[in-house]
């Protein structure tokens, strides 16, 4: 099971070639990529990547280990798709001429069902009105551990994709161990490559900044978008590292901006109280007036968390400011379920045998409307 299919994230083609790294893993090593119990197993997918294959065995091709923990990324856009699994293999050129591959996946339904939530789903559509409208604007999306936030927001985008037209939604979220610089931002520059290299060549340039190089030292993974390598190189000369880093800002809020202004764009950043500091500098840049790309901004966190966060440190204070004549913010508070809806949650968990009416109720008391104790007391 690959780590985006134990979070309920969206599977695609990367997910399989997961399943191949694992085999692979086991193929070389004798040995599975991480062991456990079911939930440490789950875990250490999350927040870990396993001991490199020659590590554990030194007879193991080196390029071989590199393309099995490559595979195992905890990252889906991270992994090689299958055309570079098999140049790496050195058998591309083997390869049939009229090889068809078969298009991504489709989101698969969420493995557990959502139920409640319409104010909160009604002041997120507000939020998405005022985008629409041309404006700018920023949500907080906060709660306790297990409220269900990102089930909240993940319905909500749900919704949007159905939209006509459809918006842009670069989704992402921050590790709790990953070291990472602009830690909130990897996975979302992930999602924007992802969504850059599917578009013609033509509409690529149209889009790419001036400084786009810049962008690049900070984020590698747009090396991939093609016509980025062929850019101008003068920024790399410039030896100044806050030159280089003021530019490399102003080329994501110019992406931005240009991408705004050919489709709505929402940006979901999930996590936010495990972001660092470099995260925060590069989102109030990202946002202050004057001419910030019109786009929603949906960032989530715990509430419980805010105080021992060094992003929500420097971030929080900013959203208590007034809001700049083009950027709107709204506060959106996630707490218990209402006994109704945990009732009804618990009860489409247990499904329609005789006598769960009686334990949906049980369970919709005993876990005081908290979500994931409902659907834990409910397995």
């Amino acid at each position: 099971m690959a780590p985006e299919q134990a979070a309920e994230s969206p599977l695609t083609e990367a997910s399989d070639w997961y399943s191949v790294g694992v085999m692979l893993y086991e193929s070389l090593t004798g040995a599975l990529p991480f062991s456990g119990t079911a939930f440490e197993v789950l875990r250490h997918k999350q927040l870990e990547d396993p001991v490199p294959p020659r590590t554990l065995v030194p007879d193991v091709p080196e390029d071989l280990s590199a393309l099995c923990l490559d595979l195992l990324h905890r990252r889906p856009a991270r992994r090689p798709s299958g055309a570079e699994v098999l140049r790496r293999l050195r058998s591309l050129d083997a390869a049939p001429a009229d090889v068809v591959h078969p298009p991504p996946l489709p989101p698969p339904p969420s493995a557990a069902p959502f139920v409640g939530r319409a104010e909160e789903l009604a002041r997120l559509r507000e939020a998405y009105a005022v985008l629409r409208s041309g404006r700018a604007i920023t949500v907080s999306v906060h709660g306790g551990s297990g409220m269900g936030k990102t089930a909240l927001v993940r319905r909500f985008l749900d919704e949007l994709r159905r939209e006509s037209p459809a918006p842009v939604i670069l989704s992402g979220r921050c590790y709790e161990r990953e070291s990472v610089p602009y830690k909130a931002f990897d996975s979302v520059v992930d999602a924007l490559s992802q969504y850059l290299r599917r578009l013609p060549p033509s509409v690529v340039q149209g889009l790419l900044p001036h400084d786009v190089l810049a962008l690049v030292r900070l984020f590698p993974v747009l090396r991939q978008v093609q016509g980025v390598t062929r850019a101008r190189r003068t920024v790399l000369d410039i030896p100044d590292s806050q030159e280089r880093r003021r530019r490399a800002f102003a080329a994501l809020r110019e992406l931005l901006v240009r991408l705004a202004d050919r489709a709505p764009v929402v940006i979901v950043m999930d996590d936010l109280q495990w972001g660092d500091a470099d995260s925060s500098a590069l989102l109030e840049d990202l946002m202050k007036p004057p001419d910030s790309p019109a786009l929603l901004l949906i960032g989530c966190y715990r509430t419980e968390e805010a105080t021992t966060s060094p992003l929500l440190a420097l971030l929080l204070p900013l959203r208590e400011s007034p809001p700049a004549a083009a950027l709107e913010k709204m506060d959106l508070a996630v707490g218990e379920l209402a006994l109704d809806d945990a009732r009804a949650l618990a009860s489409a968990l247990l499904g329609r045998e005789p006598g769960t009416e009686a334990r949906a109720e049980a369970i919709a008391r005993e876990s005081q409307g908290n979500p994931f104790l409902v659907d834990a007391l409910s397995r």
